[in-house]
C-alpha cells in the first residue's frame, strides 16, 4: 500500500501490516515511477498503478540472520488499487 504522511513523503508497506513500512521520497518522476528503498525495494509506476516488490537480502547473506532457507530472496508483482 502506498501513502503519503503528514511531511509529504510516500511510503510503501504491505496492507494490514503493521510497522514502518519503506520510506520513498517526497516526487514521483517524470514518467510516473516512484522507488522505495531499504532492505526490501519497491518500484511503483502511478499511470498504470503496477508495483515491483523485491526483497534480495537472504542468498548471499546466508548464516548471518539464521539457518540457511530461512531468508530467501523473493519478488512480487501486482497491481494496486485507489482506496478512498
Amino acid at each position: 500500500m502506498l501513502s503519503i504522511n503528514s511531511s509529504g513523503e510516500w511510503r510503501w508497506k504491505e496492507f494490514g501490516k503493521e510497522g514502518t513500512g519503506i520510506f520513498c521520497g517526497k516526487q514521483f518522476s517524470e514518467p510516473g515511477y516512484l522507488r522505495c528503498e531499504g532492505f526490501h525495494q519497491v518500484t511503483f509506476n502511478r499511470k498504470n498503478l503496477r508495483f515491483q516488490y523485491y526483497y534480495l537480502v537472504g542468498y548471499v547473506n546466508k548464516g548471518i540472520l539464521g539457518n540457511e532457507g530461512e531468508d530467501t530472496p523473493a519478488i512480487t508483482i501486482g497491481t494496486c488499487s485507489p482506496i478512498n
